[in-house]
């Protein structure tokens, strides 16, 4: 199920994506397009740490902390938006070698 894994995450980066591409794009109070990222990191957050992906977990729990905290979406949380899906998208691809190289312990 593990394996599996790896694919949920993919997905989930892929909706994670679209929702900061459309984030990004926004005008406004951004409130629905910030909540689309949260919902994403969110689900993120649950599922790495059941399958012992422990960073992707603290990742997405300090993004969701994060977004709870902001009134107003600007420039600066959007920057730090993107920092923290940044270092998920490394942790996974991280992982993905592993897994191809066949570590044992790719998580």
């Amino acid at each position: 199920m593990g394996d599996q894994y790896l694919d949920w995450v993919q997905e989930d980066l892929g909706k994670i994506d679209a929702a900061f591409v459309a984030l990004k794009a926004a005008t406004g109070d951004r409130a629905q397009e910030v909540d689309d990222v949260f919902q994403v990191s969110h689900d993120m957050k649950g599922q790495g740490g059941s399958f012992g992906y422990d960073l992707i977990t603290a990742i997405g729990n300090q993004l969701c902390r994060m977004i709870e905290k902001v009134d107003n979406v600007g420039d600066a949380e959007v920057n730090a938006i993107e920092v923290h899906i940044g270092a998920m998208k490394r942790y996974q691809e991280r992982n993905l070698r592993r897994y191809f190289r066949g570590d044992a312990a790719f998580a």
